[in-house]
C-alpha cells in the first residue's frame, strides 16, 4: 500500500473537493445546502458568497425586468379603465360623458357642426337639360350640444342604458363672411322630389281617396259653371220683356253653351282617371303655389334640420279635408318634413320621438367598450318612414311637432313593424345590423386595423380601415377612414348589391330608408365615380377639406380628433306632368265667349232682369283647370342628375392640454416601465458578464490546485519499497518500454494504489 506521505491528504483535497466545488456553487445558490457539507446560512468562503450574491443580483434584476413593467402596466390599464368606463355617476369621466352643456363636459367635448350648400344659379336651364351651376355656400357654423338622460346601469355596470338628445346652436362668429341664418337659399325642394316615393307609401284605398279629392275640385267647377248657366236660363225664359224671338236665340245659345260644359267637363273627369293620380295630384299642388318647379327658396337651419308646415303637403292636406267632408273618411297625414339631420329641442321631445338605446359599457371586456347592444330598441335596424300610421295623436300636435313612430319592440314580426309605419332600409339581415361603436367610443387597446362603427346618418354599419398614425402634441395616434369598397357600386363590389347600390360608385342609397330618393356621399363627389362630378359645374373635390376621418390613441381608445363628412344629394330625373287636350282648352274659351253673348244680348234688351254673374274667366279658368292645361316638363341633364344639396362636417378636436395630461400620467409610467425593464436588462447583462469573468477565474485558479498535488516523476529512479515480488512488479511495469511514460511526464498518487498516468 502507498503510504500518505505519498500525498493521500492532498489527493483527497485537491481531487474530492475541487470536484464537488461546481455541484456545491450550483446547489449552494438554490438550495440551503451544499451536499449535506455546508451549513445552513453559511458559505465556504467569501468567494462563493460572492458568487451566490452577484448571480442572486442578476437572477433578480431579471425578475424585474420581466414583472416591473407588467405590474406597472397594470397600473397604467387600472388607470386607464378608470377613465374610460361608465359604469356609474361616480365614474371619474361620468360629468363629460353625460353632456357637453356645462361643466367637464362643456370645456373638453366641444363639438362643431357646420353646413355647406350647393345653390343653383341657372334654375330655368337646368329644367331644360342643361348642365347645373352650383355655387357653394358656406360654412353655416353650428356648436353641437348633447344630454343623455333617462340613464340606467345593468349587468353589474357592464350594460348602460340611456337616451340622448341632440341640438344645435347657430354661432354667427364662426359663420361665413356675409352670411346669416336669415339666408333664402335655392335649393332642391325634397318635397317634390320624393312625392312620387311618398304617395308609394300610400295605400290603394286611401290613393283613392286622394283621386276622389281631385274629382271632388273638378265637380266643384263644373256646379259653378252649371249654376251660371241655369241663372241665366231661367232668367231669360221667365223675363217678360224679352221678345219671343230674342228669347228663342238665347236660350238655343244658353243650351249649345251648356252642351260644351258638358263635353268640357267630360273631357276633364276622363283626364283624371287616365293621369297618374300622383303625378295630377302634384302638379294640381304646385299650381296652387304658383311654382311648377323641383326647386324652392328656403332658410339653412331648416333646409338641414327639417321644417314643419311644408307648403306643398299643406295644399294636399287642404285636399285630404275636402275628401273628410264627403266621405267621413280621414287620411292620416302630416306636414311636417323631417330634415337630413334632427335638432332635438328638448328632453320631452326626445323622449317622444326616439326609444333608448343600450350600449356596453366595457367593464367586464374592455374590447367592448362602446359596443351597441340595441339600438332604438332594435338589434337589427328598421326606419320610420310612416310616423302616421303609429304616431300616438294625443301626444302630438299637428303644425307644431314632428309626427314620430311607437317606439320599435323587438317581439314584432315583420308585418307588424310595417303596419307600425316601419321600413327596412335595406335588403338583407347583413345589411340592417347593428354593428359596433356609435364612433364616440372604442375598444382597447386598438391594435386591429379595422373598426366596426354603425352610422346612423346612412342607416349602416360599416368598417373605419386604419390609414396611418398621426401625432398629436408628442402622442402617437392612429387614423382610421372610410373604406373604400363599402362606397362601391354592386358591379365593382357584388356584395353591395344588398344595399342597393345600383348607380355609380361614390353613392350610399338611403331611398327605402328615408322615402325620399336620398343618395350619400363623401362632400363633393370625393372617391365617386367622375360622372357624378362630370354632371354638375362647380365642384372641387379633395382629401383635405372632404375626407371623413377619426384618429384614435390606440392604447386608451380615446376619440382624439373626428370629420364626419357626408353630402346629401337628390336623385332628380326628367319628368313630364299630365296635361289636358289643348281642344278643351279651345272649348273653355268658347264657353265664356258664349256666357259674355249671351249677357250682352240680355243686357240689350229693354227693361231686361239685370243678372249679376261672376266673371266666367275667373271661373272658368281657376288654377285648377289652368294647371290641367298648362304643359309642364323637366328635363335633366343627360336624363339623370345625382343633384348635390348640401354637406355637413361634424367635427371635434381634444384640446391639446389633454394631450399632456396623457402623456404626463399614462405614458410617464409607460416609459418608467420600459426604462426600469430596459436599465434591468443592462444591469443584469453586466452581472452576467462579472459572473462569467468569476467563473473563468474560478477555472484558471481549479489549474493551480491541480499543479500544487502533481509531481515531477524521473523514470531512472529506482523505487525503494519493501521489495516483495509484487512490488518488483509494480517496479518492473514502470520499466516496461511499452507503458514507461515519456520523459518528464507527471504522475499522481492515487490512496492505496498505483501511480496514475495524468
Amino acid at each position: 500500500m502507498i503510504n500518505s506521505d505519498f500525498g493521500a491528504d492532498s489527493a483527497e483535497s485537491g481531487i474530492d473537493k475541487f470536484d464537488k466545488e461546481p455541484q456545491c456553487f450550483y446547489t449552494l445558490c438554490l438550495k440551503t445546502t451544499c451536499c449535506k457539507c455546508i451549513p445552513f446560512g453559511k458559505f465556504k468562503d467569501r468567494k462563493h458568497a460572492l458568487y451566490c450574491w452577484v448571480f442572486t443580483a442578476m437572477m433578480t434584476c431579471l425578475f424585474i425586468a420581466i414583472i416591473a413593467p407588467m405590474v406597472l402596466y397594470a397600473l397604467a390599464d387600472y388607470e386607464i379603465m378608470q377613465e374610460v368606463v361608465i359604469d356609474s355617476t361616480s365614474a371619474p369621466q361620468y360629468a363629460a360623458w353625460q353632456n357637453n352643456v356645462y361643466g367637464d363636459g362643456r370645456e373638453h367635448v366641444q363639438i362643431k357642426y357646420n353646413l355647406y350648400y350647393f345653390q343653383v344659379q341657372n334654375m330655368a336651364e337646368t329644367l331644360q337639360g342643361a348642365r347645373p351651376k352650383l355655387m357653394q355656400v358656406g360654412p353655416y357654423a353650428y356648436d353641437e350640444y348633447y344630454v343623455k338622460f333617462d340613464i340606467s346601469w345593468s349587468d353589474g355596470g357592464d350594460t348602460v342604458t340611456y337616451n340622448t338628445q341632440k341640438y344645435y346652436l347657430f354661432n354667427q362668429d364662426e359663420t361665413g363672411p356675409g352670411l346669416s341664418q336669415e339666408d333664402q337659399l335655392t335649393l332642391p325642394y325634397a318635397t317634390v322630389i320624393g312625392f312620387d316615393y311618398l304617395l308609394s307609401t300610400v295605400d290603394a284605398t286611401d290613393q283613392m281617396l286622394i283621386d276622389a279629392g281631385i274629382h271632388s275640385k273638378v265637380e266643384t267647377q263644373q256646379v259653378q259653371l252649371i249654376s251660371m248657366i241655369n241663372m241665366l236660363y231661367y232668367t231669360v225664359l221667365f223675363d217678360n220683356n224679352i221678345p219671343a224671338a230674342e228669347r228663342a236665340v238665347i236660350i238655343k245659345l244658353i243650351k249649345r253653351t251648356n252642351s260644351t260644359i258638358d263635353v268640357i267637363f267630360d273631357d276633364l273627369y276622363d283626364f283624371v282617371d287616365r293621369s297618374n293620380v300622383g303625378d295630377l295630384l302634384l302638379k294640381t299642388m304646385l299650381c296652387n303655389l304658383g311654382n311648377l318647379s323641383p326647386f324652392w327658396k328656403t332658410d339653412p337651419f331648416h333646409a338641414w334640420f327639417g321644417w314643419l308646415n311644408d307648403p306643398l303637403l299643406l295644399e294636399v292636406q287642404a285636399l285630404l279635408d275636402v275628401v273628410a267632408n264627403k266621405t267621413g273618411e280621414v287620411l292620416p297625414w302630416t306636414s311636417a318634413v323631417p330634415g337630413a339631420s334632427t335638432n332635438w329641442s328638448s328632453i320631452e321631445e326626445t323622449r317622444r320621438r326616439r326609444a333608448p338605446d343600450v350600449f356596453k359599457t366595457g367593464k367586464k371586456n374592455a374590447n367592448q367598450v362602446g359596443q351597441y347592444v340595441y339600438y332604438q330598441n332594435m338589434s337589427e335596424l328598421w326606419t320610420c318612414v310612416s310616423a302616421m300610421d303609429s304616431q300616438n295623436t294625443s301626444l302630438y300636435t299637428e303644425g307644431e311637432q314632428f309626427p314620430a313612430c311607437a317606439y320599435f319592440q323587438r317581439e314584432w314580426n315583420d308585418s307588424t313593424a310595417e303596419k307600425m309605419g316601419y321600413r327596412k332600409p335595406f335588403a338583407t339581415p347583413y345589411a340592417n345590423r347593428i354593428h359596433g361603436t356609435d364612433a364616440n367610443a372604442f375598444g382597447r387597446p386598438i391594435t386591429s386595423d379595422k373598426l366596426g362603427v354603425f352610422i346612423s346618418d346612412i342607416y349602416r354599419s360599416v368598417y373605419l380601415e386604419y390609414v396611418e398614425d398621426e401625432e398629436w402634441n408628442g402622442v402617437t395616434t392612429r387614423r382610421f377612414g372610410i373604406q373604400s369598397k363599402d362606397m362601391d357600386n354592386s358591379t365593382d363590389n357584388p356584395a353591395n348589391a344588398q344595399f342597393y347600390a345600383f348607380g355609380p360608385s361614390g353613392l350610399e342609397n338611403t331611398t327605402a330608408a328615408t322615402g325620399v330618393p336620398v343618395f350619400v356621399s363623401l362632400p363633393h363627389f370625393l372617391h365617386g365615380d367622375d360622372r357624378l362630378v362630370a354632371a354638375v359645374e362647380g365642384l372641387n373635390p379633395n382629401e383635405a377639406e372632404h375626407e371623413s376621418n377619426l384618429d384614435m390613441e390606440p392604447q386608451t381608445g380615446l376619440l382624439t380628433q373626428a370629420h364626419k363628412r357626408l353630402q346629401v344629394n337628390y336623385q332628380m330625373v326628367d319628368k313630364t306632368f299630365p296635361t289636358t287636350k289643348p281642344d278643351t282648352i279651345d272649348l273653355a274659351h268658347s264657353v265664356c265667349n258664349n256666357i259674355s253673348l249671351i249677357i250682352s244680348l240680355i243686357d240689350a234688351q229693354p227693361n231686361a232682369t239685370q243678372i249679376p254673374l261672376p266673371d266666367c274667366n275667373l271661373t272658368m279658368f281657376n288654377t285648377l283647370f289652368t294647371c290641367f292645361g298648362a304643359p309642364v316638363e323637366w328635363k335633366m341633364y343627360n336624363g339623370e342628375v345625382f343633384f348635390p344639396y348640401g354637406w355637413a362636417d361634424e367635427h371635434f378636436k381634444l384640446p391639446d392640454s389633454d394631450a399632456d395630461d396623457i402623456h404626463d400620467s399614462l405614458f410617464m409610467i409607460d416609459e418608467v416601465g420600459e426604462q426600469v425593464q430596459f436599465w434591468s436588462l443592462v444591469a443584469a447583462g453586466i452581472l452576467f458578464v462579472i459572473i462569467l469573468a468569476m467563473l473563468f477565474r474560478g477555472h484558471l485558479d481549479m489549474l493551480a490546485r491541480h499543479q500544487t498535488v502533481w509531481h515531477a516523476f524521473d523514470p531512472t529512479t529506482s523505487y525503494k519499497g519493501p521489495g516483495s515480488a509484487k512490488e518488483e512488479g509494480v517496479v518492473d511495469e514502470l520499466h516496461n518500454p511499452i507503458a514507461q511514460p515519456r520523459e518528464g511526464a507527471a504522475y499522481m498518487t492515487g490512496k492505496g494504489s498505483a501511480p496514475l498516468l495524468a
